[in-house]
């Protein structure tokens, strides 16, 4: 698929959140040529954005416009300012795009939600196992039959207000409640990994964008992989405009778009 007149592709990706990431990861290791287009740039985490800084320096560096110190974000379009795209929270142009600001959280259908399915638990169950230790899941194994357990790391520690509910849930329980607790599950580093992420601090602040990419996102994973392999031409700053149709009216043959600083 051509992007421009200089340069062929097999693959052209739109978008680079959490399934363009994983799609561009699978595709440049099998060995196409891959062309991801993301209308956003590369953020760097704990200076492009940050959860570790008191809310009165985040105010003066969004009026600090001098010469020297140019914003770094843009007011309509980037999650991670007071104005960002909220209240939508429907597009974050980055590198990584929504994948940057999800809490984590990593959970399984189970064998009663395949049901009504064509497919069942079992034949996804694979594929769940290898998303996880991709990722890098960490929680307690539960044993409960319809929110199965999966492939983890060692589970971080109780925060206080999950042991309180825990404890409720226990006293219920005696009562004849039906009910459980389930230990929380995040694509969050507890351990060291091969993705050589830094492992969590626990400063819960993960929807806010993890300042030491404990987190999994497209943007520290499944893209640095697909670069690895020579495979990958990331354009950034780059907003497709147009799909291109070929001469047959039937087939795409490549896409358009406007670029700020692509490469």
């Amino acid at each position: 698929m051509k992007l421009n007149s200089k340069r062929a592709f097999d693959v052209c990706v739109v978008g680079s959140g959490p399934g363009g990431g994983i799609a561009t990861y699978a595709l440049a290791q099998a060995g196409l040529k891959v062309a991801l287009v993301g209308a956003g740039n590369q953020l760097r985490a704990g200076i492009d954005f940050g959860t570790h800084a008191w809310p009165y320096d985040l105010t003066a560096n969004r009026f600090r416009t001098g010469k020297d110190n140019p914003p770094k974000l843009s007011f309509e379009t980037n999650h991670f300012t007071p104005v960002g795209d909220r209240p939508g929270h429907g597009l974050l142009r980055a590198v990584g795009g929504r994948s940057l600001c999800w809490a984590g959280h990593t959970l399984r259908f189970g064998p009663l939600d395949f049901k009504q399915w064509p497919i069942s638990y079992d034949e996804v169950a694979p594929y769940y196992s290898r998303a996880e230790k991709f990722m890098s899941v960490n929680c307690y194994k539960d044993g409960l039959w319809n929110l199965p357990d999966g492939e983890y790391q060692k589970s971080g520690p109780t925060r206080c207000p999950e042991g309180a509910l825990k404890r409720g849930v226990t006293r219920l329980k005696t009562q004849g409640r039906k009910m459980e607790f389930i230990a929380l599950r995040k694509a969050i580093l507890t351990e060291p990994h091969q993705s050589k992420r830094t492992t969590c601090h626990y400063c819960s602040q993960c929807m806010l964008g993890c300042d030491v990419e404990a987190k999994y996102t497209s943007a520290n994973t499944p893209i640095p992989l697909a670069l690895a392999t020579g495979n990958l031409m990331l354009f950034t700053g780059s907003m497709m405009t147009r799909i291109l149709i070929d001469k047959t009216g039937r087939r795409v043959a490549g896409v358009e778009y406007t670029a700020r600083a692509a490469r």
